[in-house]
């Protein structure tokens, strides 16, 4: 098995992009995974900036809100698991657009 190229799509879809030679729905799928980690990423400490901001605004403690916050959390990453693991789901509306083959 060749693990050097990504195995999601044929060689006929492969396109250059920069110096990296995959294919667009890689490249698509890649940046839809990166969106929503980078979302989660933006709620989560240390270094929540968004989640500070929101606690902030409506005067709540960061402890009491903890409790009620994890299975929010645990939610979000078991969407980004499905999201990776299964690409159909996160390139079904770039298809039925037809920017992805």
């Amino acid at each position: 098995m060749n693990l050097s190229r990504p195995q999601c799509c044929s060689r006929s879809s492969y396109v250059e992009k920069g110096s990296v030679i995959g294919c667009v729905e890689c490249y698509n799928h890649f940046d839809i995974v990166q969106t929503a980690a980078v979302g989660i990423g933006l709620f989560l400490p240390p270094m929540g900036v968004g989640l500070l901001m929101a606690l902030r605004f409506a005067n709540v403690p960061v402890g009491r809100h903890a409790r009620a916050y994890w299975p929010y959390v645990l939610a979000l990453l078991a969407g980004l698991m499905l999201i990776i693991a299964i690409p159909e789901l996160s390139l079904f509306l770039p298809r039925s657009a037809g920017m992805v083959r």
